[in-house]
């Protein structure tokens, strides 16, 4: 009896060893299993289905989860029990894709969100919950006709791209969005016609890309916003007609271009916009007829100026462009325009007409006019001034600088010799401390 029972103690701690390893490898295995990826990627519907099941009770992800190269992959209902993500949500390459409605757990995404090239997705409803992203990118995504799905979201995103989707046809979906911490692209969806959702909008940090929007007429519902931290490039949207929905727009911090926006005729609309930090560009705009509407920028503000290509514009006169051309900052290219607005000699004469209660203007003369080889111009200053006398032929090409120097208070003459110059019209322009004086002389 004592040795059946010395046995038994004997063989007692190899089956005790043996239940722990057992109940070792089928703990490990349960906590394995519960336990999320740091990062994981999907490439087709199985995996996407098997992830419950071999993480059945992970709910947050550290880092990114993408369906990238999805090309099997018909719906996300497999990753309903996540919660958050703190990396990237990447949706790439799923053109089965149909709706993201597997996600409606999702409450919040740290690094932004990335949806393209989904031809067939028709909504983002599954988004609903989502009230935190740190960016949002959706192109290519050519069945999506509206975003509706990302309305709770109230944080401040670092970027909002929205392009390449050729049935979009509007944007209400962005009613908490006040602030855009870096770029926003709004581009290449020719079926846009409004962009009312974002009037609480109320900066940029970054550029506004606002472009190939080919079925928009007007950008109403911009009307909150104020300031654009980089450029304001407005580009391809051929049937825009105004540009009322930026009136309450007051700064840009470096360039406003609008090029090919060819039912434009005016630019009433920019009329609060007091500064940009470098250059302003208006080209190729085919039915512009007035600058009107930039009138109050302030011309030290403007280091570049180009105006070229509107075949329909004629009324450049307005006072931010008069004050540059008197004193430049910079470039000036003004030229296949409307007669009136045809070259820079041509503006700045209209702007001696057209504002003259804006400034005084120094008296100047030429003698005679026409004249076959030399002519004589004559001005007066009423008081010391830096002088610049400048000619330029018909289409505003530089021909001399005959002053650009201090010069004292009275009358100053300069004999210009021209007979290496072909017949034809020139101008004579004095910038000085007084204002711009431009006088046309013809050579025959």
């Amino acid at each position: 009896m004592e040795q059946k029972l010395h046995r038994h103690w004997q063989v007692l701690p190899e089956l005790k060893g043996i239940i722990i390893l057992i109940a070792i490898i089928v703990f490990s295995t349960n906590i394995l299993q519960s336990q999320c990826p740091q990062n994981i990627i999907f490439s087709t519907q199985a995996e996407i289905d098997a992830f419950p099941m071999n993480y059945p009770n992970c709910t947050e992800i550290e880092g990114i989860v993408a369906i990238d190269d999805g090309y099997d992959v018909t719906n996300l209902d497999g990753l309903s029990n996540i919660v958050s993500i703190d990396g990237i949500l990447l949706i790439r390459n799923c053109p089965l894709l149909t709706k993201v409605d597997g996600l409606s757990s999702l409450s919040y995404v740290g690094m932004g969100i990335e949806i393209n090239g989904c031809d067939i997705l028709k909504n983002l409803n599954g988004l609903v919950n989502i009230n935190y992203y740190d960016g949002f990118s959706i192109h290519t995504c050519d069945s999506l006709e509206t975003l509706h799905g990302l309305e709770n979201i109230s944080s401040t995103p670092t970027f909002l791209k929205i392009s390449f989707c050729q049935s979009l046809t509007e944007l209400t979906s962005f009613p908490n969005l006040s602030f855009v911490e870096g770029n926003v692209h709004i581009s290449h969806l020719p079926s846009l016609t409004n962009v009312l959702g974002l009037e609480n909008l109320d900066s940029i940090a970054g550029a506004f890309f606002f472009g190939d929007n080919t079925s928009l007429t007007n950008v109403d519902g911009l009307e909150g916003l104020k300031s654009i931290g980089s450029d304001l490039q407005i580009y391809r949207n051929y049937s825009m007609e105004n540009l009322l929905g930026l009136m309450g727009l007051q700064s840009i911090a470096w360039s406003l271009q609008i090029n090919k926006c060819n039912s434009l005729t005016s630019l009433a609309g920019l009329d609060s916009l007091r500064y940009v930090g470098s250059n302003l560009l208006i080209n190729e705009n085919n039915s512009l007829q007035t600058l009107t509407g930039i009138d109050n920028i302030e011309a030290e503000s403007i280091m570049n100026l180009s105006i070229t290509y509107n075949p329909q514009l004629s009324t450049c006169e307005v006072q931010s462009v008069c004050d540059y051309l008197a004193n430049p900052n910079g470039d000036i290219q003004i030229y296949v325009n409307a007669q009136g607005c045809n070259n820079s000699v041509e503006v700045e004469e209209a702007c001696t007409v057209g504002i003259p209660e804006q400034r005084s203007k120094p008296t100047l003369s030429i003698y005679p006019n026409p004249f076959t080889t030399t002519t004589t111009i004559e001005y007066e200053l009423s008081e010391p001034s830096h002088v610049q006398l400048i000619i330029y032929n018909a289409i505003g090409e530089m021909i001399l600088v005959a002053e650009d120097r201090m010069m004292p208070q009275g009358m100053h003459t300069f004999i210009w010799t021209a007979d290496r110059l072909p017949e034809g019209m020139y101008y004579a322009v004095l910038r000085s401390g007084e204002g711009v004086s431009v006088v046309k002389m013809v050579k025959q």
